[in-house]
C-alpha cells in the first residue's frame, strides 16, 4: 500500500505486513534496548583503509546489510553517475559490488537502486547532495513502488565521497547494534 504524502509510519512496519510487524515488535520488546551505529570505510585493492571513516545512513525500509558484520565489497561508480537510466557498467563489473550513485539526477533513489539491482549489485551507496552533512529527509527514504526491491541502500555525504572514496576500489560498510 502507498502512504499519503507526508504520512509517517514506523520503521518497524514499513515494507512488512501487520503480522510480521507484530512479531518484530514483540521480539524487540523481549530484547534489551540497543542503539545503532553505522559507517563506511574506503579500502584499497588489498583491503586496507585509505582514509577516515564516513557516516553512513541506511534506508529505513527494504533490505539491509548484515548486522554486526563487515560488509566488504568492490566499489563501482555508477555510469551514468545518477543511475537515472539503466547502467552502462557491465554486469561483471557491478555483480556483488557496492554501486556509488550521485544524487541530483532526474529520478528518485528507488529508480536508481532498481537500475543497480538489474546488474546484480550487492548494495547502493548514494552520495548526499551538498558540501557536508546528510539527512534521510534529502532522499525521502520511502519506497516508491510496491514491487519488492531486495538491495540495501545507504547514504554518505559528499565530503566523504570526494575525499576517502574518491580513489577507493573497495568499501567496508558496517551497521552495528550498541547495547544501551
Amino acid at each position: 500500500r502507498r502512504r499519503a504524502p507526508g504520512a509517517h509510519c514506523s520503521a518497524l512496519t514499513v515494507g512488512m505486513g501487520w503480522r510480521a510487524a507484530l512479531i518484530s515488535a514483540l521480539a524487540a520488546a523481549a530484547t534489551p534496548a540497543a542503539a545503532f551505529d553505522s559507517f563506511a570505510q574506503a579500502l584499497n585493492a588489498d583491503g586496507h583503509p585509505t582514509g577516515t571513516d564516513g557516516l553512513m545512513l541506511p534506508a529505513l525500509f527494504g533490505a539491509h546489510i548484515p548486522l554486526n558484520a563487515n560488509f566488504d565489497r568492490a566499489l563501482v561508480r555508477a555510469s551514468p553517475e545518477s543511475a537515472c537510466t539503466p547502467l552502462t557498467n557491465s554486469v561483471d563489473e557491478v555483480r556483488d559490488a557496492v554501486v556509488l550513485v550521485t544524487l541530483g539526477g532526474s529520478c528518485d533513489t528507488d529508480t536508481a537502486a532498481r537500475h543497480a539491482n538489474a546488474k546484480y549489485a550487492a548494495a547502493v551507496l548514494f552520495v548526499g547532495a551538498g558540501p557536508t552533512g546528510i539527512s534521510r529527509v534529502m532522499l525521502g527514504w520511502e519506497a516508491k513502488d510496491d514491487t519488492p526491491l531486495d538491495i540495501p541502500r545507504m547514504l554518505v555525504d559528499s565530503a566523504f565521497a570526494a575525499g576517502s572514496l574518491a580513489t577507493a576500489s573497495r568499501v567496508r560498510l558496517r551497521l552495528e547494534a550498541i547495547p544501551l
